[in-house]
């Protein structure tokens, strides 16, 4: 399939096929698509460039702001949203959920996570235009990225802390298990 090496990942190219409130479709083009399509691997990029981040906007957060838009959002199998408040479950679960944010929180490590809205396929959302020189402006400097899987990334400071053979073999490790 046509594709374009960025550092050691490879970025591929899809068609958006169908587009629902939550759901969407899309076809990843191959090398014989691209030649009906009379387009070379150039052309392709570049419609990426321009569409992709239109279509899905990447999103940058803290990693524990992430954890607890995940947690909030389904805790311990309950939709806290869809409980009611006079009950008094709704308020026990909210106060199980603040003590383990704040337990969290005390655990903190400044991890960032990259990703698109839709939070898939959104680890291309590294690739968007300029996009790398925002993260290290944001950082305020050097940072390592460490592929978390296709569908975002994990975004590190290096403020020196950080040995980039240990975050290599972390994530060499997680892969293999």
């Amino acid at each position: 399939m046509p594709h374009r090496i960025e550092n050691d990942m490879a970025l591929i190219y899809q068609i958006l096929v169908d587009r629902g409130t939550d759901t969407f479709g899309t076809i990843q083009i191959t090398n014989s698509m691209m030649r009906n399509m009379g387009v070379d691997e150039a052309t392709l990029h570049e419609a990426a460039m321009e569409n992709t981040p239109r279509e899905f906007p990447a999103t940058f957060q803290a990693m524990d702001t992430v954890m607890r838009e995940i947690m909030r959002k389904d805790f311990m199998g309950f939709n806290l949203d869809e409980i009611a408040e006079d009950d008094g479950m709704k308020e026990f679960l909210e106060s199980l959920l603040d003590e383990s944010i704040t337990e969290m929180e005390q655990e903190h490590v400044s991890m960032y996570v990259l990703t698109n809205e839709n939070r898939v396929n959104g680890a291309a959302a590294l690739f968007y235009p300029e996009m790398q020189e925002k993260i290290a402006e944001q950082m305020r400097g050097d940072y390592f990225v460490l592929p978390s899987s296709v569908h975002e990334t994990l975004i590190l400071p290096d403020d020196g802390n950080l040995d980039y053979r240990e975050l290599k073999d972390m994530v060499n490790d997680v892969n293999d298990t």
